[in-house]
C-alpha cells in the first residue's frame, strides 16, 4: 500500500466538510496517510479521536524535516506553514 504525507491542512479540512467517511475508505482502500502535526493542529474539523478511528497517523517531523520541506521545489510549504519556520 502506498504512503502519503498530507502537508496542506486544507486537504483535510474539504474532506472532513464534505464526508469524513471518504478520508476512512481512502485510507482503507489506497494509502496509508501521514499527517504531521503542524499541519494536523490546523484541521478544526476532525479530533484525534476521529484521526485514530479513520487510520489517519499524525506524526511529529524533525527540525530537520520541517527546514527540508520548506525548501523543496522552492517552498513545499504554504504561506501560512513556511512563516511558522522562519
Amino acid at each position: 500500500m502506498n504512503r502519503v504525507v498530507i502537508c496542506d491542512a486544507n486537504i483535510l479540512i474539504d474532506y472532513a466538510k464534505a464526508n469524513k467517511n471518504i478520508i476512512g475508505l481512502m485510507i482503507k482502500h489506497l494509502y496509508r496517510v501521514r499527517v504531521p502535526l503542524p499541519v494536523w493542529e490546523e484541521v478544526n474539523d476532525l479530533s484525534d479521536e476521529e484521526a485514530a478511528i479513520l487510520g489517519i497517523n499524525i506524526i511529529e517531523p524533525s527540525i530537520a524535516q520541517i527546514y527540508e520541506a520548506a525548501n523543496m521545489f522552492g517552498g513545499g510549504l504554504s504561506d501560512e506553514d513556511q512563516k511558522k519556520v522562519t
